[in-house]
């Protein structure tokens, strides 16, 4: 799970996309691990303050945890809360909260209330509620 601040570098963002292709030369595209150093590589490009760059990586392997992991896996759930704060990042706070709220009723339903990704997800949700709209 990947939360709190951070400050991310442009050599932090180059060593992620070498990894990522280590990972699909070695693993495969769809290897769990591989999906994961993606999501990273796209969390972090957004961190390093390319959002638009994260917003696409993110949708992309969100898509591909879908397809791979099915909904209901708690790394579908990661991906889905991480580029719900992407799109808030790229200017659209509202869209951000309305994923957010998604992902939060989802992981309450599969989860329960107090699980760890529950509450983190909660967490984020008031961050950006209280975030102005405009």
């Amino acid at each position: 799970m990947i939360s709190g601040a951070f400050h991310v570098t442009e050599e932090t963002v180059t060593a992620l996309r070498a990894l990522v292709a280590d990972d699909v030369r070695v693993l495969g595209p769809d290897h769990l691990e591989t999906l994961n150093c993606r999501g990273a590589l796209a969390f972090f490009t957004g961190k390093a303050g390319d959002v638009s760059a994260a917003v696409t990586g993110l949708r992309d392997v969100l898509a591909d945890h879908l397809r791979v992991l099915g909904p209901n896996h708690p790394f579908t759930l990661e991906s889905r809360r991480h580029l719900a704060e992407a799109i808030g990042d790229a200017g659209d706070p509202r869209g951000a909260v309305a994923a957010l709220r998604d992902v939060l009723t989802d992981q309450t339903r599969l989860f329960g209330p107090d699980h760890h990704d529950t509450l983190e997800t909660r967490a984020k949700l008031a961050e950006w509620t209280k975030r102005p709209t405009t």
